[in-house]
């Protein structure tokens, strides 16, 4: 939250003189009621801002370049659930991992984007696909290839969206 008002100040507008903060729950649905009109502006992330901007809704900024850089994708588990299931949580972390080589490898590009295509319930352009293709497999990616922390985050403080 903190950081969606950060942005929309940097545009020059003022929470309640310009804007009201509502909750508008998990990203597919704040773009959803981007859509619909329910809402007008919504922080969102990949590939949600690459379908907006695909419909003409203009960014007023990017998380990333607010705090240098973003490290916004984790997987999280309950310390309790991770003590019982100690063999299942590393084998959907292995299965994580792979996929996300896999995606990144130039080699299945073709297959990506024909799974984006299937997952993604909305029309677009190459343009469009390519982009999303690039923003959530490209270098800039907020998923980690190797499931480290990417080394400029690892002295940075996390900021509570919630």
């Amino acid at each position: 939250l903190q950081v969606g008002i950060e942005l929309l100040r940097r545009a020059s507008l003022r929470r309640d003189h310009d804007f009201s903060v509502v909750r508008a729950g998990a990203t597919n649905r704040r773009f959803e009621r981007l859509l619909s009109g329910e809402i007008d502006a919504a922080l969102l992330g990949s590939p949600f801002t690459d379908l907006a901007k695909a419909r003409q809704f203009r960014s007023l900024g990017s998380v990333p370049d607010l705090l240098d850089g973003y490290q916004g994708v984790v997987l999280l588990a309950r310390a309790a659930w991770l003590n019982e299931h100690h063999d299942q949580a590393r084998s959907v972390v292995a299965c994580l991992l792979e996929a996300g080589r896999w995606a990144r490898d130039p080699r299945n590009t073709e297959s990506v984007l024909a799974m984006l295509e299937r997952c993604i319930d909305t029309p677009h352009t190459p343009e469009t696909r390519q982009s999303i293709l690039t923003t959530l497999f490209g270098p800039a990616s907020q998923f980690l290839c190797d499931g480290q922390i990417q080394a400029q985050f690892k002295k940075k403080r996390a900021i509570d969206n919630y």
